[in-house]
């Protein structure tokens, strides 16, 4: 698979400057790597920046 540069988005309530960052992430590549629609994904905060996502089980 190969590496993928995302963009960080802002969203929020931009007229009450209450915004905060997100990421999206989607794609068909999320499914071939064991991330399927309706299934859920636990977020791992690591050194220097870094997160881990690991699926947690299969669709509800």
């Amino acid at each position: 698979m190969k590496v993928r540069s995302l963009k960080i988005e802002m969203t929020g309530d931009f007229f009450r400057r209450k915004t905060c960052p997100k990421i999206r992430l989607q794609g068909q590549w999320l499914a071939k790597l064991g991330f399927p629609a309706g299934g859920r994904v636990v977020v791992v905060p690591g050194p220097s920046g870094e997160i881990t996502l690991r699926a947690e089980g299969g669709a509800s």
